[in-house]
């Protein structure tokens, strides 16, 4: 057992640990991307709670519990692949599926297939706003609306300086924070910004070394 940061509420947690590597690679093939791991014995055999609102509790800040957008609870019983759960108890992480040795994982289009050693293949759907309804021209004026907002408009976050080299304001504190930092660089990638990405992390490694 550990404790929390007394921040963050002071509260017991379980870790997990394996000392055994759990290497990861990015490999290119002729039909796609591939994301390959090799998961150790004992990442595999892991057992954790299926998690719930209940579980996550009230964050301190906005006081307020996690709910689906209809107001239910939260009972995250699939993972990204959208596997099915156990009604208690799930695998560590992301992906159910994964395996104890080879597990091999291709991603592209907005989709992910999951190939492992016993030869499953699995595919990850349409995106999480969909799943909640929304249609698909309103999803995509709002994520360049959110791009506008932190990264060009009138109230942004995002500054350049002379070097060509850029960073996020952190409002609330008049500075810049490597949360922020890393939060930015992480939307540039999703919105396949390099160049926005580039300064960023240039930005990073001229000042947080």
């Amino acid at each position: 057992m550990q404790e929390d940061a007394p921040f963050f509420g002071g509260t017991a947690s379980t870790s997990v640990a394996c000392d055994e590597p759990m290497p990861v690679t990015l490999v290119e093939e002729p039909d796609g991307l591939y994301l390959q791991c090799t998961v150790p014995q004992a990442v595999a055999d892991t057992r954790m709670q299926v998690v719930t609102s209940d579980m996550l509790g009230v964050p301190r800040i906005v006081e307020e519990r996690y709910e689906q957008p209809d107001g239910s609870d939260y009972v995250l019983d699939t993972d990204l692949l959208g596997q099915a759960l156990t009604a208690t108890e799930r695998k560590a992480g992301a992906l159910n599926g994964l395996v104890s040795g080879e597990n091999h994982i291709e991603s592209g289009n907005g989709t992910t297939d999951m190939t492992n050693a016993t030869d499953t293949n699995k595919t990850l759907g349409e995106s999480m706003f969909a799943q909640c309804g929304y249609a698909q021209d309103a999803i995509d004026k709002r994520v360049s609306q959110v791009w506008y907002e932190i990264f060009e408009g009138p109230n942004k976050f995002y500054w350049e300086n002379d070097e060509g080299l850029a960073y996020v304001m952190d409002t609330g504190n008049n500075d810049v924070r490597t949360e922020g930092m890393s939060y930015a660089m992480m939307i540039a990638l999703q919105y396949d910004r390099k160049d926005v990405f580039d300064k960023l992390w240039g930005w990073v490694c001229v000042t947080c070394t």
